[in-house]
């Protein structure tokens, strides 16, 4: 054999013998036998979930996170390289349920899946209409009476009381359809057709006495929706004009955040706005504008105390005051994502792989890092010891709070653009591959991959 053909065998072997010393530190009980089976076809290894770590070529790493499993939601994820096709980021994060059990994530490919958080195991699959950009979001309802068609006497026993409340996933799409959707089996409770695309996360007023059970929802138009969470029926809309002239803005809406009786968001021109949940009333508004061409508010806008944090794409990290929305500080970050606080200190991270540790009070800097190869940063999920976000050209980074150096990296075949979430001592994440990862961030050792259906 000559010296080239070596070297070519040698160089279609990597990638398979990179994904077996990821997975050599677990693991036992696994289809990992389909995964060697299937490793012989290249193209096809390509769209495996590939796992580069926990090492680096800068030294060893700390092991702070094990791999579980990984199970992509939709098997066609699996064939997409061997048409050579691109494929879109995934930006929707997993969605844990409050009890844990069970993970809901939708994605570019317009469906919807429920998997079992422990294996991986597909519940339900739901194919919606449009992409899903945001992460579907759960919230409680009355739960709507049977038909007298549908009621059966049984023949024995008594009638068990149905609970009055029941658990509803809400996810929107870049379609403009708002789904309400009953978490057990993925059916539709109801829909709603907003003007434009729903690129974000949305937000849920709990009912009350003086206020119905609302669900809010932005879209890429600029515009703030109120709907019934019960039935879907709209309740308000509030349509954002302009201030000025906007030449340009990136792709995106911010999403609305519930304060007690208010809700505040961010629009295309610079401007963030407080509104009155009940009515949509406009409480104050204020412009973060600079003359910049890229001033649109696309990140989640944070309230910690007496203060709100927004972040416009080109002047950054704006502190201001909750009840008014004066301005009491900035940061400058450009392409920032929205800031996590822990204690006294809030951390940001930005598309050009920049992680910055502020006191949330002042904005003064503790320490600002950047790491070269990570692509773009999500936001960021913050822990009393680490610090976990997403890279979309490598993938997973746990870094150290107190100083931002980094703990680990766990590099995917096509990086991650979606945050992590985090469930007790479990973390998940929706990877560009198509493919979700579950970790353990404590002593459990079990790796599942699942190939074949």
């Amino acid at each position: 054999m000559s010296l080239v053909q070596k070297a070519q065998r040698l160089l279609v072997g990597i990638p398979f013998l990179l994904a077996l010393s990821a997975c050599a530190s677990g693991s036992q009980n696994t289809t990992f036998n389909d995964f060697i089976r299937g490793a012989g076809n290249y193209k096809r290894r390509l769209a495996y979930p590939m796992i580069f770590g926990p090492h680096s070529n800068k030294g060893a790493q700390e092991h702070i996170l094990s791999l579980l499993w990984a199970e992509a939601p939709n098997p066609d994820h699996r064939l997409v390289y061997n048409n050579w096709k691109i494929q879109a980021e995934e930006t929707s994060a997993p969605a844990v349920s409050h009890d844990g059990v069970h993970v809901f994530v939708g994605g570019a490919d317009q469906r919807l899946a429920c998997l079992e958080a422990r294996s991986g195991k597909n519940v339900w699959t739901r194919t919606l209409q449009g992409r899903i950009a945001g992460t579907p979001y759960q919230g409680s309802v009355k739960k709507t009476p049977p038909k007298a068609s549908d009621t059966k006497t049984p023949s024995k026993g008594p009638v068990k009381p149905s609970p009055s409340d029941e658990d509803i996933l809400f996810v929107g799409t870049t379609s403009g359809m708002i789904y309400a959707l009953h978490k057990e089996t993925g059916k539709t409770k109801w829909k709603y057709q907003a003007e434009g695309e729903v690129l974000s996360n949305m937000d849920f007023l709990k009912g009350s006495k003086e206020h119905s059970p609302t669900l809010f929802v932005t879209t890429g138009n600029d515009q703030l929706y109120a709907l019934h969470a019960e039935d879907g029926k709209l309740l308000w809309r509030h349509k954002h004009e302009s201030t000025g002239e906007v030449t340009l803005s990136v792709r995106g809406q911010s999403p609305p955040t519930v304060h007690e009786d208010k809700v505040y968001t961010g629009f295309s021109d610079g401007t963030i706005a407080a509104f009155q949940t009940g009515d949509g009333s406009v409480v104050w508004q204020k412009s973060l504008r600079e003359r910049d061409r890229f001033m649109d508010v696309d990140s989640a806008l944070v309230v910690r105390g007496a203060y709100i944090y927004a972040v416009s794409y080109n002047t950054g990290l704006h502190a201001l005051r909750l009840k008014d929305g004066t301005k009491l500080w900035s940061y400058k970050m450009q392409g920032a994502n929205h800031p996590t606080f822990h204690e006294d200190k809030l951390y940001i991270s930005n598309s050009e792989g920049r992680v910055a540790c502020l006191f949330s009070l002042s904005g003064n800097k503790v320490w600002e890092r950047r790491y070269k190869h990570a692509g773009a940063f999500s936001p960021i999920h913050v822990t009393p010891s680490y610090l976990f976000l997403s890279g979309n050209r490598s993938g997973l980074y746990v870094l150290h709070r107190a100083t931002g150096h980094v703990s680990q990296i766990l590099q995917t075949s096509r990086g991650i653009s979606s945050p992590p979430v985090t469930y007790g001592q479990r973390l998940f994440v929706f990877a560009n591959s198509g493919y979700i990862f579950a970790f353990s961030m404590g002593l459990e050792r079990r790796v599942h991959f699942s190939i074949d259906q």
